[in-house]
C-alpha cells in the first residue's frame, strides 16, 4: 500500500534526489526506487506493484540487476498476527512489531483429492537465514538488546506520530480478538446483505455493523488495565513468518499452522525475496489473521513497522565505524558506499527496503564498452571493491580499484571521466587508511583533469576540490587547505546554491579549519551557517546536524565560553543517545566532552558522574581499536585527568600517543594534542622533568607548524612558565608568561579570559621576584581590561582579585588587602559554594589579616586558578 511506503519514507534522514543525486537503473528493470539515508546507512526503497510472493520475486530480480552490492534486505509493512507466541507464550497484540527469524512458505505443496499437503522437506524449503542475519537476530533477542530495541522503536514511533496525525494508537477497546471458531458473519436479522461474499457467509462490513458477539471476545491481559484513552507501547517479537500468495483470514487455520509450522505471523511477500537476498521481515500486526478483518489498524501498524525498521538499522553494523554520515563529505557523499536496500513489502498490497552498495550503474555502463574478455573481470573487480569498502577493508578495496584503473587508462585514456572516477575512489580509500600523500596524489591528478575537461565549477570538479581540501587539513597543510576549501565553497555556492547539503559540508569543513588557524570569528560564523542550513534541510536531530553542533561546542570550549559549550554538548548527547544509542563511540565522545566542560565549570560531582557513565557504557563498546576509536580514548584520558585519576589517564594516553605516532607521524597536531594531555598528567603527578621535556617538544613542533604566534603556542608557553615558577626559575618563567600574554592579546584581544589568566600568571611571577610594583600594575591593568567584559563574578576575575589582595597584603596595605579578599571570598562563595577550596582559602586569609598586628610582615604566597586544558 502507498501508506506503508509513506511511513518508511518518513523515517528517512536524507533523500539523495533532493540533492541532485540520480542513480538510474539497469536496462529492463521496471522497478521504481527512492534512494537516501536512514541513520548510518545508505538505503534504496523499492515499491511493490502488487501483492504476493510472485510480485516480490520480480521486484527482487530487478533490484539485483540495478543495485549489485546489496548487503541486506528488509521486507517492511503490515501483517496478520497469531494471538500468542508459539514459543514464548507472550501475548501478541495489534500494533506489536514482529521480526523474522525464518519464513515458511505454507502454500507450497500438492493438492490431493482428500486435501492439501504442504511440502516441507529440506530441498523444498526456503532455507535458513544467512549467518549474518542469524547472528544479528540472535544478538537482538537477548533481554537487554530486545529492551533497547523496543525503546528505540517507541521513540521513532513517537516522532512519526508527531509528523502524521492519522497514525495515532486506535485504542485498546478497538483491539478485538474473537474465539478462533467465531466467524465474521450475520447472526441476527438478515442472513445476507450486499456486502456478503458470494458462496460464503463472510461479510465485508465491520464487526460493529453486523453485531459480532462480545461474548466471544478473548480478554487480552496486556490491555485489560488500560483506560479507553490510553495507549500502549508496542512490543518486539521474534519468530517465523508464514508467507503465501493467499491472505490468511481464518482463525482456525491460523492456529493450526501456528502449531504445525511454529509461525507467529502471516504475510505475502517475504518468500519472494528470501532466496534473492539476505532478508529480514519487519512487520506490525494490523489484525489477527481471522475473518474479523478491519483497516482501522493499518496506519498505526505501518508506522510501527517503519519505526521498527529504523530501530533495527541502528543496531545493524558491519564494522568498527558505521557512522560515516557524520564525517566529511569525501567519506559520506559517496555513491559507492554501503547501501541498505529496504523493500517495503506489503500485506494485501504494500512496498519494500534492502541494504548494500549500489547506485553505480552509470559506471558499470562504461564498463560495458570494454571488450568482452575484459567486461566480466572489471565488473567483478568493481563489485569486489564496493563490497570491501562497505566492510571497511580499505586495503583490499584499493587493490581492486588499482587494477580497474590500469584497465580504464588503457581502454579510455588517463583523462576519461571513468578513469577520473576511479582516481577519486582511490583517493578516498587511501585517505581512510591514513595514506595521505598517496590520496593527495590521486585527488590532484583527478582535479587537474576535471578542471580542464569539465570546468572549474562543474559539480564533480567541486566535489574533488572539497575532498582535497579536507585531506590537506588532515595533513596539517593548513594554508593550502584553506585556499582549496574556499575555492570549493565559492563554486558550490554558485553552482549548487548556499543551502545545498554539499555547500553546507564545505562551510563546516572551513569552520573547523578556521578554528585550527585561530580565525575564531570566521570559524563561528561558518559553523553557525552550516548548522542553520542543516537544521533546515535535514532537521535538528540528524546525525550530520549534531556533528556540526559538536564542532561548535568544541570551538566554545577553546574560547572558554563554557556555558555555551555545555548547551551544545547537552544537545548533542541527547540527540546521539536517541539516534545512535548510548554505547556508540560518538555518544561516548560527547559524554567525555561534556564531562570536561563540567570540570572547567568546577562542577566536580557532574564530572565524576559523566566519567562513571562513560566507563559503564564503554564496557559494551566493542570493535577494532582503529584511529577513530583512539579519539574516544584520547577524550577518556583527558576526563580521567579532570577527575584526578592520573594513573588511569597516563595508561590510556600513552597508548593513544603510540598509535597516533605510528599512523600520523610524531609531529602531527593530533599527536601533539594527546602529548599535551599526557604532559599535563605528568605535571599533576609531580613528574616535573618528564612534563617539562614533553612541553618543550610540543612547543617546538607547534612553532614549526604555525609559526611564532598561535594560541596553542601561548597555551604551552603558559604551562611551561608555571613549571619554571615552581622551580623558582623566575627569569625564564617571566619570559614564557610574557610570550603567552602577548600571544593571547594579539590573537584573542585584551578582554579575553585567556589574556586575563596569562596576566595573573605573569603578575604572580613578579610577586615571587619581589617586584611588587610591577605585579600590582599588571593585576590592576588586567582587572580594568576584563572586568566589564567578563563580569565581577567570573572565576578568572576572582583569581585576579585574590592575586591583587596578596600584593596589597605583602605591601602592608592591610585595608586594601582585606577589601580585595572580601570581594574574592564573596564571589567564590556565590559561584562555587562555601565549601569550595578557594572560598575556604580566602576566608582563612581574612581571618589571618584580622589577627595580624599592624606592623606584621606578610609572606603568604598567592594562589591562582588552574589552567584550563583545551
Amino acid at each position: 500500500m502507498p501508506l506503508e511506503a509513506e511511513m518508511v519514507e518518513l523515517v528517512f534522514d536524507k533523500f539523495w534526489d533532493d540533492h541532485g543525486e540520480k542513480y538510474g537503473k539497469a536496462l529492463g528493470d521496471q522497478n521504481t526506487y527512492t534512494t537516501g539515508v536512514i541513520g548510518e546507512h545508505n538505503v534504496v526503497l523499492t515499491y511493490m506493484p502488487g501483492i504476493g510472493s510472485n510480485n516480490a520475486a520480480v521486484v527482487a530480480a530487478g533490484l539485483r540487476s540495478s543495485f549489485r552490492g546489496i548487503e541486506i534486505t528488509f521486507v517492511v509493512g503490515i501483517c496478520g498476527a497469531v494471538p500468542y507466541h508459539i514459543s514464548t507464550k507472550e501475548e501478541i497484540i495489534l500494533g506489536d512489531c514482529i521480526i523474522s527469524t525464518a519464513v515458511v512458505q505454507y502454500d507450497f505443496g500438492r493438492q490431493y483429492p482428500d486435501g492439501f499437503i504442504r511440502k516441507n522437506s529440506v530441498e523444498d524449503s526456503l532455507g535458513r537465514a544467512n549467518l549474518e542475519v542469524r547472528s544479528l537476530t540472535a544478538m537482538l533477542m537477548t533481554r537487554r538488546n530486545r529492551r533497547r530495541l523496543t525503546e528505540r522503536l517507541a521513540y521513532h514511533l513517537e516522532v512519526l506520530q508527531n509528523l502524521e496525525s492519522d497514525v495515532e494508537y486506535p485504542g485498546a477497546e478497538r483491539d478485538r480478538l474473537f474465539e478462533p471458531f467465531y466467524t465474521h458473519e450475520h447472526r441476527s436479522g438478515n442472513k445476507t446483505c450486499d456486502r456478503c461474499l458470494i458462496g460464503s457467509a463472510t461479510c465485508l462490513k465491520d464487526c460493529d455493523a453486523i453485531d459480532c458477539g462480545k461474548e466471544c471476545l478473548i480478554i487480552r491481559k496486556r490491555l485489560s488495565k488500560l483506560s479507553q484513552s490510553a495507549s500502549i507501547s508496542p512490543m518486539v517479537h521474534f519468530g517465523r513468518f508464514g508467507s503465501a500468495n493467499t491472505v490468511m483470514k481464518s482463525g482456525l487455520d491460523r492456529d493450526l499452522l501456528a502449531q504445525d509450522g511454529g509461525v507467529i505471523a502471516f504475510e505475502m511477500e517475504g518468500s519472494g525475496v528470501w532466496d534473492n537476498f539476505a532478508t529480514i521481515v519487519v512487520k506490525s500486526a494490523c489484525d489477527y489473521a481471522d475473518s474479523h478483518k478491519s483497516k482501522e489498524w493499518q496506519a498505526y501498524a505501518a508506522a510501527t513497522a517503519a519505526a521498527g525498521l529504523k530501530a533495527l538499522l541502528e543496531k545493524w553494523e558491519t564494522s568498527e565505524d558505521t557512522f560515516r554520515n557524520a564525517l566529511p563529505e569525501q567519506y559520506t557523499e559517496n555513491k559507492n558506499h554501503q547501501l541498505t536496500t529496504t523493500t517495503i513489502a506489503h500485506y494485501e498490497g504494500s512496498p519494500k527496503i534492502s541494504t548494500g552498495k549500489g547506485g553505480n550503474q552509470e559506471h558499470f555502463g562504461v564498463i560495458q564498452q570494454l571488450e568482452d574478455s575484459q567486461k566480466d573481470e572489471q565488473r567483478l573487480l568493481l563489485e569486489q571493491a564496493f563490497s570491501y569498502e562497505g566492510k571497511y577493508c580499505y586495503q583490499e578495496a584499493e587493490t581492486c580499484y588499482e587494477q580497474v584503473l590500469v584497465t580504464c587508462q588503457k581502454a579510455f585514456g588517463p583523462r576519461h571521466v571513468e578513469t577520473l572516477w576511479i582516481l577519486d575512489n582511490l583517493g578516498r580509500v587511501c585517505s581512510y587508511q591514513i595514506k595521505y600523500e598517496k590520496a593527495a596524489a590521486f585527488y590532484r591528478t583527478s582535479l587537474q583533469a576535471k578542471e580542464e575537461i569539465l570546468g572549474p565549477t562543474h559539480e564533480s570538479t567541486l566535489a574533488t576540490m572539497h575532498s582535497l581540501g579536507v585531506l590537506l587539513k588532515d595533513q596539517d597543510k593548513f594554508d593550502e587547505a584553506e585556499t582549496m576549501s574556499r575555492r570549493a565553497l565559492r563554486g558550490r555556492e554558485q553552482t549548487l546554491g548556499p543551502q545545498n547539503i554539499s555547500t553546507l559540508d564545505t562551510l563546516e569543513s572551513l569552520g573547523i579549519l578556521f578554528k585550527i588557524l585561530d580565525k575564531f570569528e570566521e570559524s563561528e560564523r561558518m559553523l553557525l551557517r552550516a548548522l542553520h542550513g542543516k537544521e533546515k534541510m535535514l532537521g535538528p536531530q540528524s546525525v550530520t546536524t549534531l556533528a556540526t553542533v559538536s564542532h561548535l561546542g568544541e570551538l566554545y570550549v577553546y574560547l572558554d565560553r563554557f556555558d555555551e559549550a555545555e548547551k551544545m554538548f547537552i544537545r548533542v548527547l541527547q540527540g546521539r543517545e536517541k539516534t545512535l544509542g548510548p554505547q556508540h563511540r560518538l555518544t561516548l565522545q560527547t559524554a567525555c566532552d561534556l564531562g570536561a566542560v563540567h570540570s572547567y565549570q568546577r562542577r566536580s560531582d557532574q564530572t565524576e558522574a559523566m566519567l562513571e557513565r562513560v566507563l559503564l557504557e564503554r564496557g559494551y563498546f566493542s570493535g577494532p581499536q582503529g584511529i577513530m576509536t583512539r579519539e574516544l580514548e584520547h577524550r577518556l584520558g583527558r576526563l580521567y585527568r579532570h577527575t584526578h585519576r592520573y594513573d588511569e589517564a597516563e595508561d590510556v594516553l600513552v597508548k593513544v600517543v603510540q598509535t597516533r605516532k605510528e599512523v600520523l607521524g610524531p609531529k602531527h597536531t593530533a599527536v601533539l594534542a594527546t602529548l599535551g594531555s599526557l604532559a599535563r598528567v605528568y605535571h599533576q603527578q609531580g613528574k616535573i622533568l618528564e612534563a617539562e621535556e614533553l612541553f618543550r617538544e610540543i612547543l617546538q613542533s607547534y612553532e614549526e607548524i604555525f609559526g611564532p604566534k598561535h594560541t596553542r603556542i601561548s597555551n604551552i608557553a603558559r604551562i611551561l612558565g608555571r613549571i619554571y615558577k615552581a622551580q623558582k626559575r623566575f627569569q625564564i618563567a617571566e619570559k614564557m608568561h610574557v610570550r603567552a600574554l602577548q600571544g593571547y592579546k594579539e590573537i584573542l584581544g585584551e578582554e579575553h579570559v585567556s589574556t586575563l589568566d596569562a596576566a595573573v600568571d605573569l603578575a604572580t611571577v613578579y610577586y615571587h621576584e619581589g617586584n611588587l610594583g610591577e605585579a600590582e600594575r599588571v593585576f590592576n591593568r588586567a582587572l580594568q581590561d576584563c572586568k566589564e567584559a567578563l563580569g565581577e563574578k567570573h572565576s578568572s576575575i576572582l583569581n585576579a582579585t585574590q592575586g591583587l589582595a596578596h600584593v596589597y597584603y605583602k605591601q602592608g596595605k592591610r585595608d586594601q588587602a582585606r577589601n580585595m579578599f572580601i570581594q574574592a571570598r564573596q564571589g567564590y562563595e556565590e559561584v562555587f559554594g562555601a565549601a569550595d577550596p578557594s572560598t575556604v582559602y580566602t576566608s582563612e586569609m581574612l581571618h589571618r589579616i584580622s589577627k595580624m598586628p599592624d606592623n606584621a610582615n606578610a609572606n603568604q604566597q598567592p594562589k591562582t586558578g588552574v589552567h584550563k586544558d583545551r
